[in-house]
């Protein structure tokens, strides 16, 4: 069932939020996660592993494969990769950036789906406020 996020933080699972404005959210029976206002949508899912065979962790580097498709990017505990897209729902053209981002044996996918071109400043700002943070050890 869908719940209202006031304007701030997303807090997600494996270490990850980002911001939003104020906007309906839920948590799907998949595992994913989504958010949505009156003209976009954010959708995310997240894919943690326990690292390598041999018990090593996974660099963020490792969890993005190279022929991952976009321009480099990173942030605060993660780097990735950026592409968008532009795909059509029904008669009219629908806008998509699709971020994978990457951190120690996590992978978190991004996509920030909007009506019109000039939201992309909208949507790269979503995208630059991720953030992968490791809890402490007790």
């Amino acid at each position: 069932m869908a719940e209202w996020l006031e304007s701030g933080i997303a807090e997600l699972w494996g270490g990850r939020s980002f911001r939003l404005p104020r906007c309906a959210h839920d948590r799907k029976p998949d595992g994913s996660w989504s958010a949505w206002g009156s003209d976009w949508a954010a959708d995310v899912h997240i894919i943690e592993t326990s690292g390598t065979a041999s018990g090593a962790s996974f660099t963020a580097h490792e969890m993005i494969d190279e022929r991952t498709p976009g321009e480099p990017i990173e942030g605060l505990g993660w780097s990735g990769r950026l592409e968008v897209l532009t795909e059509q729902d029904g008669d009219r053209p629908v806008f998509r950036m699709a971020a994978a981002c990457g951190a120690t044996n996590t992978l978190m996918s991004l996509y920030v789906s909007y009506l019109r071109e000039d939201q992309y400043t909208f949507a790269r700002s979503v995208v630059d406020s991720v953030e992968h943070r490791v809890p402490s050890p007790v």
